[in-house]
C-alpha cells in the first residue's frame, strides 16, 4: 500500500504544481554541519527523521564563490514556471552581493525519462531531461561558462527548445567538449543526486535550503529578501 500511494504522490504533485501556484512556506530547522576539507568544504544536512545529505559544493554547478559565508541549495527543474520565477527573484539579491552568497544548484527534471519518481510527464516538462543534462554537461566541460549558460536557459518566462539549448552550449564550449561531456557519468549521478533529495523532501519545486529552513515552493507577492534574511545569515 506505501508504495502504491507514493507513486500516486508524484503523479499528483506535478499536476497540482501547475496548477496551483505553491506557497512559500519553511519546514523543520535544518541542521548543518560545515567541515573543511583540504581545499573544499564539505556540508552535511540533517533532515531529522528523514535523514541527511553531504554536499561538497565544488562537485555541484554553483554560481557565487566557494567561500562565501550564506549558501543556498536549490532544486529545480528549467521548465518549472515557479523554479523560473523564483530564479529571477533570486538573481537580484544574488548580483547585489556577489561575494556574499553561494548557490548550489541541482537540477531535477520533472520528467519520467530521467527521473523514476515522475510517472506522467506533463506537456511543459517534456523537454526537462535535454535541459538539465546541457547545463550539467556545460558545467562539466568549462566550469567557468556554467554561469553564463544557466542564465541564459533560465531567462524569460519559458525556456529555450532543446536545439536553441544545444547550440548556445556548442557555441561556449565546443561540439566536441559538449558531447564528450554528455556521456560522463557524471550526469547520471548528479541527476540520481538530485532525485533522491527530492524523495526525501517530498514537495513541489522549487526547494530551496536556506542553512536553516527549507522553503518549499515559491509565492511571487511575498518578499524573497525579507524571507531568506529571517531563515539564513544573509544580512
Amino acid at each position: 500500500m506505501v508504495p502504491i500511494i507514493a507513486a500516486l504522490l508524484f503523479i499528483i504533485l506535478p499536476i497540482l504544481q501547475f496548477t496551483f501556484p505553491p506557497k512559500l512556506q519553511t519546514t523543520q530547522t535544518v541542521r548543518v554541519i560545515n567541515k573543511q576539507i583540504k581545499h573544499n568544504r564539505q556540508l552535511t544536512f540533517s533532515l531529522g527523521k528523514t535523514g541527511s545529505f553531504k554536499i561538497n559544493p565544488i562537485e555541484f554547478p554553483h554560481l557565487g564563490p566557494l567561500n562565501a559565508p550564506t549558501t543556498f541549495v536549490k532544486l529545480y527543474d528549467y521548465t518549472c514556471q515557479h523554479c523560473r520565477a523564483q530564479s529571477a527573484a533570486l538573481l537580484p539579491i544574488q548580483e547585489k552581493d556577489l561575494d556574499q552568497i553561494l548557490i548550489i544548484l541541482m537540477p531535477t527534471p520533472l520528467n519520467s525519462n530521467c527521473s523514476p519518481l515522475i510517472q506522467t510527464t506533463l506537456e511543459q516538462h517534456k523537454y526537462a531531461c535535454e535541459l538539465a543534462k546541457l547545463s550539467l554537461a556545460v558545467y562539466r566541460a568549462m566550469p567557468q561558462q556554467y554561469e553564463q549558460y544557466h542564465h541564459f536557459l533560465m531567462q524569460g518566462q519559458s525556456p529555450p527548445s532543446p536545439e536553441k539549448a544545444r547550440a548556445f552550449a556548442e557555441s561556449l564550449i565546443g561540439i566536441n567538449n559538449l558531447n564528450i561531456a554528455l556521456k560522463h557519468p557524471y550526469i547520471a549521478q548528479q541527476l540520481n543526486r538530485s532525485t533522491e533529495l527530492y524523495r526525501m523532501i517530498d514537495s513541489p519545486l522549487p526547494i530551496l535550503f536556506t542553512g536553516t529552513h527549507i522553503l518549499k515552493g515559491f509565492n511571487p507577492k511575498i518578499d524573497l529578501k525579507s524571507i531568506l534574511k529571517q531563515y539564513s545569515t544573509l544580512q
